[in-house]
């Protein structure tokens, strides 16, 4: 049914009927009602409801025959297969893997995934971005995901800024192996950018060209720590001081003489402290530094390799000729002198024939550099910017996240910049939160690459549209994404918008699948689109994902309400095969997981119709039954206003209600005069 040319396709051509349920007469009119009403306005295909309900009601078992007269429609097999209960396409991992979740398609067929399949069967990266709205089930797909990695004996580390899946460590099945942490409540200079690049290992390289490689990936990953620090160092600076010119000349200048002060005090390159480099411009701001200091550095250091240079080419000339060495170095460097002193007269010569203008090109690199520092130090100063920069000066020693099988880092009360907010217009705020978030990530990859590659391995990061941002952020996930497969680990980048993922480069082709959430945008779903490999006409699929139902959200005694963890989670799955399908997250099957999953805000009350909870608002309607009779016995209620009648005493449900004199009218007996 789906090969070969469409022309050819095999037809069907019948009469096709759709039966209707509810759970009363009523709910059954109304939902065929929408349905004639969705298929005349959006499909354009008019649908009837026909007399002989019950004679037509049998066509639907098995075996009963169906009536041989009615509308005659014709179509592909494969269409009418994709309406048809019983018939729908496979997804996940084909016989291996634990259980997530079932089709929310045409069948609940059960949707079992291996995260490694990809990386071990088919040769595949392991990359899985999760796009979604906020609500639309991230975090129950990514705990689920964790959960059961965890319990089949996979180490897993999860970047969760915010902190609610930080529970899956409250279970009592995984509290043993997990560890929570706090990077709020973290030692100073934990995340150092040197740090965020371990030292690659020497057992990961084999071969004739094993120490080559391996000396390649040592220079490569101390390149990177630079770089990491660069960017991080520009992240904290305010718009106007990177629209200098100098601005990255005095930086880089900094990284460099941290990376020299780490050379000669004999320590590794990932114990660099980065407030080195703050002292380095501080030091060449305060000698007239700066980008200006940096070029005469070079610029003398080019003079003397030249003079040397001449030098040994004059010795060499010389013992050719058998005239002594000594003499000819000597008239070599007299000759020196004197070419100095003619470059030396005509600058002075320059100076002195442009001096009226000389006070409007003093050198602006030391206030520059100044700035810098000024900026840089009232980051650090930040609560949480010592976790960058230490106040000491010491070299820095690593932490270790080698002795718990599953790893949850947290930063409670750090928020990530607005979404869609140009650079230009972040506060301090932004500018020093910014690049924590950027360096978690990177202390969640530490996690990974300090593993032998042979092992099954996951990490899971949240708040992925930072990474986007900074040349170093999508290096790190392209590696990242590179790696999984000659690792062996299956990484889930988390998001809220598809531009995060594809912006970051040519990441489709590392991609092993993909889960789409709820995107009721519809440019936002079309783009989505692109992820999961299939054409823009899906984005309505994707806009429909767990719906909520309005109707009982503003009628609690409905029942529970679907903005419930248990109606959520509702994803388009594209997996490691290339099938495309709907799938809902089940977690029935363990409640205290669900439970530890569940972010949906507001508290629970009880229901005594229907006997379960469901989320309530702050303030209780079913409250204002109870509420005490306003006193009147003085027959004036003039003075009396609404706000006093709310502060007064209340019963509590459940309790015997407060006497009231019967003359008394009730709240919304009030009329408007008599409320003052």
């Amino acid at each position: 049914m789906t090969e070969g040319d469409a022309t050819l396709a095999a037809r069907w051509e019948g009469t096709v009927r759709l039966a209707v349920t509810g759970q009363s007469q009523q709910e059954a009119w109304e939902r065929a009602e929408q349905l004639v009403q969705e298929f005349g306005q959006t499909a354009k295909i008019p649908l009837h409801v026909s007399a002989g309900q019950a004679d037509q009601l049998r066509e639907f078992v098995p075996g009963e025959p169906h009536a041989a007269h009615g509308y005659q429609r014709r179509m592909p097999v494969r269409f009418l297969a994709a309406g048809l209960p019983n018939v729908d396409n496979a997804l996940g991992t084909p016989g291996c893997g634990p259980y997530i979740g079932y089709g929310s398609g045409a069948s609940r067929r059960a949707v079992r995934f291996d995260a490694h399949y990809a990386q071990e069967r088919l040769n595949k990266p392991g990359l899985y971005p999760v796009v979604s709205e906020p609500g639309g089930g991230k975090s129950v797909l990514l705990g689920t995901l964790a959960y059961n990695a965890v319990r089949a004996g996979e180490d897993c580390i999860i970047l969760d800024p915010s902190g609610p899946l930080a529970k899956l460590a409250e279970l009592p099945e995984l509290a043993p192996y997990s560890r929570v942490i706090n990077l709020s409540d973290a030692d100073a200079g934990t995340l150092s950018p040197y740090l965020m690049v371990p030292e690659p290992r020497r057992d990961d390289f084999d071969g004739d060209d094993a120490e080559r490689d391996f000396e390649r990936a040592v220079r490569r990953a101390k390149a990177e720590r630079q770089q990491l620090a660069f960017d991080v160092m520009r992240q904290w600076l305010p718009i106007n001081l990177l629209r200098q010119s100098g601005t990255d000349v005095v930086l880089r200048e900094g990284v460099r003489a941290a990376a020299r002060r780490a050379e000669e005090l004999g320590v590794a390159d990932t114990a660099t402290n980065p407030r080195w480099i703050l002292e380095a411009i501080e030091k060449a701001a305060h000698a007239g530094g700066g980008a200006t200091a940096a070029k005469k550095t070079t610029r003398k250091t080019t003079t003397r390799k030249t003079t040397a240079r001449s030098a040994a080419v004059a010795a060499a000339a010389a013992e050719a000729s058998g005239v002594d060495p000594a003499t000819a170095q000597e008239a070599t460097q007299t000759t020196a002198k004197k070419t100095t002193a003619k470059r030396t007269t005509r600058k002075t010569a320059a100076a002195s024939s442009t001096a009226p203008t000389v006070t409007a090109h003093l050198p602006v690199t030391d206030p520059l550099a100044e700035a810098i520092v000024a900026e840089l130090k009232a980051a650090a100063e930040f609560p949480l910017g010592e976790l960058i920069v230490p106040p000491h000066s010491d070299p820095l020693q690593d932490a270790d996240l080698d002795d718990r099988r599953l790893v949850i880092i947290t930063m409670p009360g750090i928020s990530s910049p607005p979404e869609g907010l140009e650079r230009e217009f972040w506060g301090a705020e932004e500018r020093y939160t910014a690049p924590l978030l950027h360096l978690a990530a990177f202390f969640a990859s530490r996690f990974i690459y300090s593993r032998p590659r042979d092992v099954r391995k996951s990490i899971m990061l949240d708040e992925n549209q930072l990474m986007s941002q900074w040349g170093s952020g999508r290096a790190f996930v392209v590696r990242l994404s590179r790696d999984s497969r000659k690792h062996d680990t299956a990484v889930y980048l988390g998001s809220q918008h598809p531009d995060d993922h594809t912006s970051i480069g040519r990441i489709d082709a590392l991609m092993g699948g993909a889960f789409v959430g709820r995107l009721t945008d519809p440019l936002v779903a079309e783009k989505a689109c692109g992820l999961l490999r299939a054409p823009k006409e899906y984005a309505r699929v994707i806009q429909s994902l767990s719906p909520i139902d309005k109707h009982k959200l503003t009628n609690p005694a409905a029942g529970e309400s679907s903005a419930s963890a248990s109606q959520t989670g509702e994803f388009v799955f594209l997996d490691p095969l290339g099938r495309v399908g709907r799938m809902r997250v089940d977690m029935h099957w363990h409640p205290s997981l669900a439970k530890a999953l569940d972010t949906t805000p507001g508290r629970k009350r009880s229901n005594p119709e229907h006997g379960r909870d469901f989320p309530a608002p702050f303030i209780d309607p079913a409250l204002f039954d109870e509420i005490e009779l306003l006193d009147q016995t003085d027959g004036d209620t003039a003075g009396i206003t609404v706000e006093t009648a709310l502060q007064r005493p209340v019963a509590v449900p459940g309790t015997a209600p407060a006497e009231a004199a019967p003359e008394t009218p009730a709240l919304d007996d009030l009329t408007e005069g008599a409320v003052a």
